[in-house]
């Protein structure tokens, strides 16, 4: 029986999502990572309820990918922008003040 069909005798809602290992929560990432495809991993706390997972298949990021190409400028530019702003800006702390 798939979990399509058992979500569905039992009343439960069923969604089938694609992501990125990085968008998946840090404390739930090593969960992912240990199991092979086809291995439903342990119930996950959501809300009032537990969400259920299996794995449907694992794909290692391709160089030749467009996707994967995209991803690697925008953490290079967030990088290079980010050492900018921390050599050249200064923060300042404390409380705004009114020119009454």
């Amino acid at each position: 029986m798939s979990m399509e069909e058992v979500a569905i005798e039992g009343r439960y809602p069923y969604r089938r999502v694609d992501f990125l290992f990085e968008d998946i929560p840090s404390d739930a990432q090593q969960g992912f990572l240990s199991v092979l495809a086809g291995d439903v991993l342990e119930p996950l706390a959501r809300g009032d309820g537990f969400e259920l997972c299996r794995i449907i298949k694992k794909i290692e990021p391709q160089a030749d990918d467009s996707m994967v190409g995209l991803r690697i400028e925008q953490r290079l530019l967030d990088r290079h922008f980010s050492e900018l702003a921390s050599k050249y800006t200064q923060r300042r702390l404390g409380a705004l003040t009114s020119a009454e």
